[in-house]
């Protein structure tokens, strides 16, 4: 008697009770495994979005003021090149600081507030280095010195402007022919800024187009100088100037390794830098994200764990079952042995069996899931791997102790049982 397919269905339902009960447990396992994998790529999708976003947009650390210290004094210059040379492999940061010179103006008989926006920019901006004499200049704001530079500077000292004229409280002399800017004491070679990249120059510079804090600034109408000479300017800000002088800064950090820690660590050295005056925060949406979707990724690969253990209990349980089931059989496979059968046919019998049992399992596992979430089902190529692979190892976990039996099954015993 060879190997029979329809023997193997009469003993499917010759023990269809027991065997039905291991298909439901095989099927919740598989239904927890499943519903895991998915909140595991759901929350893998998630993490590597906000990951890569850190990448190409970074983060923003914003100073919190403890005490009535300027917003624009939280992080110095020398501080700032001491967290970007220790950081350089990892992180790409990016240190704003702007001021902002504003002036009374008197043409045609109006009364105009004008302003100069001078942003000092960390990073190699546009050929520009931290420490070279190399200015770029908007339309607007060479338009704006150019007025300034026509009228009549006068104090503040009661009397009424005329036309032609400006309040100058600020005492900054300053300057632009075609090439040179003059600001204070220092000459720089100056650049136009073509209007065509000034949203590629916004993009690079700020987080986002218009925000509470720089909606006074547009590339048109700004100069944009190294940063190593911001202290210079930044005597400008003194209560004597207050109310014609504002400042202002924005510190951007971009991760280079994608998830890096780094970004925390740094965050504590400027506190740390700041204790008592400042403290940082990071603001971004994509960080949070990151950080939630870190610890769903946590729970996922726990409740992974516990389907796969649930799934190997009943693997083992199934084992010791169908073992018993077989010594029950033994008779009947001595029988077929001796008219013709083998002990190969025998297994691929057994094998059928408990495949056929494990696979009733796993698509009923898979089918309920589905059933339930349809329409937040991933069911990505690894999951369908994943519940393959372990459809597989649980029959043959599951088959193991009968195929030991079968195996070492002698003529003698074959002989006894008949």
């Amino acid at each position: 008697m060879k190997f029979s397919i329809e023997m193997v269905l009469i003993k499917l339902w010759y023990k269809k009770l027991i065997f039905l009960v291991i298909v439901v447990q095989i099927a919740v396992g598989i239904y927890l495994l499943v519903a895991s994998l998915d909140d595991f790529e759901r929350c893998n999708n998630a993490y590597c979005e906000a990951s890569m976003a850190l990448s190409s947009q970074g983060v923003q650390m914003i100073p919190r003021a403890h005490k009535n210290v300027p917003i624009y004094t939280a992080l110095k210059v020398d501080d700032f090149m001491i967290l970007q040379k220790d950081y350089a492999d990892v992180l790409d940061m990016q240190l704003i600081k702007a001021l902002k010179f504003s002036f009374l103006t008197m043409t045609n008989n109006e009364l105009n507030k004008m302003d100069l926006n001078l942003l000092f920019v960390s990073d190699d901006f546009l050929g520009m280095t931290p420490t070279s004499k190399l200015a770029y200049i908007g339309k607007d704001a060479r338009q704006n010195i150019a007025q300034l530079d026509d009228l009549n500077k006068k104090t503040m000292d009661g009397s009424k402007l005329k036309n032609g004229e400006c309040f100058d409280t600020i005492g900054m002399a300053f300057g632009l022919t075609d090439s040179v800017l003059t600001l204070g004491t220092n000459q720089f070679k100056v650049r136009d800024i073509a209007p065509e990249i000034s949203t590629v120059v916004l993009n690079d510079l700020f987080l986002s187009a218009k925000t509470t804090v720089d909606e006074w600034i547009t590339p048109q109408n700004s100069i944009f100088l190294p940063l190593a000479y911001y202290q210079e300017y930044a005597y400008y800000l003194d209560s004597s100037h207050r109310g014609n002088v504002d400042g202002w800064l924005k510190f951007e950090v971009v991760e280079n390794d994608v998830g890096s820690m780094e970004l925390y660590q740094m965050l504590d050295r400027l506190n740390a830098l700041n204790a008592g005056q400042f403290s940082y925060q990071i603001d971004s949406h994509y960080l949070q994200l990151r950080e939630t979707t870190m610890q769903l990724l946590d729970q996922t690969i726990q409740k992974m764990a516990i389907a796969i253990s649930q799934l190997f209990m009943v693997a083992i349980s199934s084992a010791g079952i169908l073992y018993l089931i077989l010594l029950k059989r033994i008779r009947n496979i001595a029988i077929a042995i001796m008219v013709g059968s083998t002990k190969k046919d025998q297994v691929f019998e057994l094998l059928y069996e408990v495949y056929s049992i494990v696979l009733a399992g796993v698509v009923a596992g898979v089918l309920a899931y589905l059933l339930f979430n349809n329409e937040r089902a991933v069911m990505s190529a690894r999951t369908w791997f994943i519940v393959l692979w372990m459809g597989i190892v649980i029959g043959g976990i599951a088959a193991s102790l009968s195929l030991i039996g079968i195996k070492r099954l002698t003529p003698v015993e074959i002989l006894q049982r008949i």
